[in-house]
């Protein structure tokens, strides 16, 4: 059985990452597993990329199509992909071999709707693994409240004409007709929020959907002791440090960054000399800093597994926003090292998260509510409890051997 894994990148991004978490799982467990990707920013030698020649030769088109369409969408919504471009990956060797081929995020004119339909025509078994939602619905990698990927999408709110056969409709029914046609398809999702979105949408029935976490490597991803964890990092030992990512910032729309600054400020005068913000993901930035009502030690970017385990353990509590997210793994690495998470009640995040017992699931959108999750995790006198539940609850959702058995189990009742 030979496994192809595509992604348009190999560590860019949250289901890069994800897709080759899986594929070197995989590897691991001696599966006959490759992946091929656009744009590969690692030395991975595990990992193949297109050629030079073919990411030139469709940056340009993909360019102009996404400030065409920047100028329509309203950002607020979020990202819109019109997969029109791409490169065909059936003349590749890797693909010609594989039995089975994983679909995993590929946009920003890595494969095109042609190409996805050319991939499913060569009758191999095809995996469509959704990191968000793009692959059911008319071109939004996340509908929010909007509920038309179930039926038909059409009059898209990310846009401000509102047209009723826009572009959403176009794609979502070319997509309808490609999923209707073909039977070697099925559906895998890391979250059960997605894989019910998955269950509900018209392009699922009749085809095999499971729901599948992504993996971790809990050798690397494990509790260090917090006092030299802060040591190497020059953090204080007599504070309470709270931690939160910024990759994207305040421009991102799925972070959430908004309810950050409401929670910060709501909890300013709690203690306000005993908590100090802890910030990764991005470099300086001074918006963000001053928004943030205590002393902030920023991190910048940790571009290494190691790095980010050493600043989990030093830290006492992990808080992430995010208003849409289907597995967000920084979550699953915090608690893997023994750091309690706090974070909406939202998408992915209940599939970690147990409500007060390894950390805290806030009312969606609710600053205030949010700001007492935080509080709960500072003010434990069970921490050590709620820090053991976290590394337990981890390791039975995303262990390695767990995950690459419900594949392969999976994968074996597709035949």
């Amino acid at each position: 059985m030979k496994i192809l894994h595509l992604s348009t990148y190999d560590i860019a991004g949250g289901a890069a990452i994800a897709a080759s978490r899986i594929h070197r799982a995989m590897k691991k467990a001696d599966l006959d597993s490759q992946m091929l990707v656009l744009s590969k920013s690692s030395h991975d030698n595990l990992i193949l990329s297109v050629s030079k020649f073919e990411r030139k030769l469709y940056t340009p088109l993909r360019n102009r199509l996404e400030s065409k369409l920047k100028g329509q969408i309203k950002q607020e919504y979020g990202w819109f992909s019109y997969a029109k471009c791409g490169v065909d990956i059936s003349g590749f060797e890797a693909f010609k071999q594989a039995d089975i081929v994983y679909i995993h995020w590929v946009q920003a004119s890595f494969i095109s709707l042609s190409g996805i339909e050319k991939i499913i025509k060569s009758g191999k078994r095809i995996v469509f693994f959704l990191h968000d939602m793009w692959h059911i619905t008319g071109g939004c990698h996340h509908s929010f409240e909007c509920n038309k990927y179930k039926t038909c999408c059409n009059s898209c709110q990310m846009f401000a004409s509102r047209k009723l056969k826009d572009i959403s409709y176009i794609q979502f029914e070319r997509k309808r007709k490609i999923f209707e046609k073909y039977n070697n398809i099925s559906f895998i999702s890391p979250s059960q929020w997605l894989t019910q979105c998955i269950r509900e949408s018209p392009f699922s029935i009749n085809k095999p959907v499971a729901r599948i976490p992504v993996p971790l490597d809990f050798s690397v991803y494990k509790p260090l002791n917090k006092d030299v964890a802060r040591d190497i990092f020059n953090l204080p030992h007599d504070k309470k440090l709270v931690c939160f990512g910024a990759d994207g910032g305040a421009a991102n729309p799925y972070k959430g960054w908004s309810y950050m600054e409401k929670t910060l400020q709501n909890l300013k005068h709690d203690n306000e000399k005993n908590i100090e913000a802890v910030i990764f993901g991005s470099y300086l930035n001074q918006k963000i800093v001053n928004s943030v009502p205590f002393p902030v030690h920023f991190m910048g970017r940790l571009h290494d597994a190691f790095s980010l385990a050493v600043l989990y353990s030093a830290v006492d509590v992990y808080v992430s926003p995010t208003l849409a997210d289907n597995f967000p793994q920084i979550c699953l690495e915090s608690l893997a090292c023994g750091t309690p998470v706090v974070g909406f009640n939202i998408g992915g995040v209940p599939d970690m998260v147990d409500h007060m017992k390894n950390g805290y699931l806030a009312v969606y959108k609710n600053s205030e509510d949010f700001a007492d999750g935080i509080r709960y995790i500072l003010n434990a006198d069970n921490y050590e409890e709620l820090s053991q539940n976290a590394r337990s609850k981890a390791i039975s959702l995303s262990s390695e051997t767990i995950v690459i058995e419900q594949h392969m189990s999976f994968l074996k009742s597709l035949k």
